[in-house]
């Protein structure tokens, strides 16, 4: 917390990259404080650049159910295959730069593709919690005993 602000400093860190990614705004000084003008551009595309990265676990979440609650259209470079499955409408799945699949989560990333791409043995649940697909993986141990050609 900002001493005497009441401001909780993790929450405002997740506000402000939540903002410079999907708002279009100025940041001005407010009374010592950092505050933002600015609207939302209406049917504009928001890009994000693996937004989660360098983020625990708990603001990765509320990043993303922040980025899926303003309902605008959004291209994210994502590379927790789980967070795909859980916030995206559609997703490309990339292997050297070239697409070799795309359209609803649980429709491309197959376990299938996922062994060809990545090299990794994969499954395909129900997340106990939300009861949407949810990806687990084998660990490393427990991989395919072929070397993976990448």
């Amino acid at each position: 917390m900002i001493a005497g602000l009441g401001i909780d400093v993790n929450r405002l860190r997740l506000g402000l990259l939540a903002a410079a990614s999907l708002l279009t705004a100025t940041i001005v000084s407010v009374a010592g404080g950092i505050g933002f003008v600015g609207l939302l551009v209406p049917h504009a595309v928001r890009l994000l650049d693996e937004p989660t990265n360098h983020l625990d676990i708990g603001a990765q979440l509320e990043l993303l159910d922040l980025v899926r609650e303003l309902g605008l259209t959004t291209v994210a470079a994502l590379h927790e295959l789980d967070h795909a499955v859980a916030y995206c409408d559609a997703v490309a799945l990339l292997d050297q730069g070239r697409v070799v699949a795309a359209g609803e989560p649980v429709a491309v990333l197959t376990l299938e593709r996922l062994a060809d791409v990545f090299g990794v043995r994969a499954a395909v649940t129900t997340h106990p919690l939300t009861g949407r697909p949810h990806l687990v993986f084998a660990t490393a141990a427990h991989q395919f005993r072929k070397e993976h050609s990448r």
